[in-house]
């Protein structure tokens, strides 16, 4: 071999090397006690560690969930924890098909109400009876339709915070949250009282999951955080990190 040609050879070499170690950025809804800027939050950890286990990189761009959404239906980027079936269902959000991850989690979404309430199941089909929801969050496309083509019904609010606030002063009727969401909410808040919830009835059901547009690259990403979350979830890591934030699917 030449001079020339083993120079090209090692050239050709290192532009691989950079290519496969560019760090893919993951839009991440900021959720306290899961996905969190200081990287403190479960799922946080459970990536990280994820990453460790495969030798992946990526870079977490925490974002509100309206500026989440757009990242990853009209910006091509991945996200987290989104569930494919909501896409898949209404087939016009993203630009081009989507893959995903096995979940790390399951999400369930609950009607809420104030303490002492009647537990409800379903959204109360009551005139002036409001319900309280965060901006931007997806709930799944039978209750994003209903929120969208009904707004008299709902109050849209920035923060689970706002929404509790106002449930328990009166001006809304329930709220709808998620669990695991909401028991950090009670840890970031101690001594708000417990609010009532039918848990035999979600409303929604969610496998919180890492989701990508379908590119090569994006494939294997998803088969390498594959791999580290069944070697998480074999050894009993994935359920000891979750903690709390544990939801039986």
């Amino acid at each position: 071999m030449t001079t020339t040609h083993r120079i090209a050879l090692l050239a050709s070499l290192g532009l691989a090397t950079c290519v496969h170690a560019t760090e893919v950025t993951i839009a991440a809804i900021d959720i306290p006690g899961l996905l969190e800027p200081g990287q403190n939050g479960a799922y946080d950890r459970i990536l990280a560690r994820v990453a460790e286990l495969t030798g992946e990189k990526w870079q977490l761009n925490y974002l509100p969930a309206k500026r989440a959404n757009a990242a990853l239906t009209a910006e091509g980027s991945c996200a987290i924890p989104y569930d494919l079936h909501h896409f898949n269902e209404g087939g016009t959000d993203s630009k081009g098909p989507l893959i995903a991850s096995a979940p790390i989690n399951v999400a369930k979404v609950y009607l809420f109400s104030a303490p002492d309430s009647t537990p409800l199941g379903e959204i109360p089909d009551k005139p002036h009876f409001i319900v309280g929801v965060r901006r931007g969050l997806p709930y799944g496309q039978d209750v994003d339709h209903l929120i969208a083509s009904h707004q008299e019904r709902f109050l849209f609010a920035n923060s689970e915070d706002s929404n509790v606030r106002m449930l328990l002063s009166g001006g809304i009727g329930a709220m709808l949250a998620f669990l695991p969401d909401i028991n950090n909410y009670y840890q970031l808040h101690p001594g708000t009282p417990a609010l009532v919830y039918d848990k035999q009835r979600p409303i929604v059901v969610y496998k919180d999951s890492v989701v990508c547009p379908s590119t090569p690259e994006n494939l294997r990403l998803i088969d390498q955080i594959n791999n580290g979350l069944t070697q998480m979830r074999s050894s009993g890591e994935l359920k000891k990190i979750l903690g709390q934030n544990y939801i039986q699917p």
